[in-house]
């Protein structure tokens, strides 16, 4: 009976961990619909602000690419980690 409790607070405390470590700060592209291609306008004969802008735009679309993969891989271990207690519970007649 205390291995049970044991190995369950444990199981607790890391998920718990992992919950408050596993925030990605910053913006994100995604939206209910498909993933949205960057589309930010440059004029014909752009200014050298307006180029500016533009790469400026083009650096957040990237930024907010990678938050949101790094948010995917999180659920993805996430995902990953629930299946494998399960199969960890089952596995010691939990």
């Amino acid at each position: 009976m205390f291995k049970r409790i044991l190995v369950i607070s444990i199981i607790f405390i890391l998920w718990c961990s992992s919950i408050a470590f596993a925030y990605v700060f910053g913006g994100s592209n995604l939206s209910l619909s498909m993933y949205p291609e960057f589309n930010s306008y440059l004029p014909y004969n752009p200014s050298k602000y307006e180029v500016e802008l533009y790469v400026e735009e083009a650096k957040k679309y990237v930024e907010n690419c990678n938050n949101d993969i790094q948010r995917i891989q999180e659920a993805k271990a996430a995902a990953i980690r629930e299946a494998n207690d399960a199969i960890y519970r089952y596995n010691n007649g939990f």
